[in-house]
């Protein structure tokens, strides 16, 4: 048992002999290490800010486009309509005039109509007095 304990405590010093040598050199590849990773770290943190960053002007650019074919499809529609209403206001002016027209052409007709009426009756007044001479000239032969 004695050799046992003296056997646990030279393996203990020889461990932290060992411990104690590869210390320094340990360390030195861990700062390596975490130097690389660092670096890795801040590349790949400045890609992800390249990659948002870009991202974000896209995205802006994107909006944009619609806001400006948003605009464009509006003022598209506003001229469609705008011309429209200035159809819709000629046609209705282009009716008025041609309903106009067609009342004066009534009142026209109706004068010429009633003139002709007038005429016929003349017409017919002078047959029957010339139906009348005649009756009459021949009662008296």
């Amino acid at each position: 048992m004695t050799y046992l304990i003296l056997f646990l405590l030279i393996a203990a010093f020889l461990g932290g002999v060992i411990g104690w040598l590869f210390r320094g050199s340990c360390k030195k590849v861990l700062d390596s290490t975490n130097n690389k990773w660092s670096q890795k770290l801040m590349k790949n943190n400045s890609r992800w800010n390249e990659k948002i960053e870009k991202v974000k002007r896209d995205y802006a650019k994107s909006i944009s486009n619609l806001n400006q074919e948003h605009l464009f499809i509006k003022n598209l529609l506003y001229k469609k309509e705008t011309k429209q209403t200035i159809e819709k206001a000629n046609w209705k002016k282009e009716r008025e005039k041609l309903i106009k027209n067609n009342d004066n052409n009534l009142i026209h007709l109706n004068r010429e109509l009633s003139i002709m009426r007038k005429k016929i009756n003349i017409i017919q007044i002078e047959i029957k007095i010339k139906e009348k001479q005649l009756l009459n000239t021949n009662i008296d032969n």
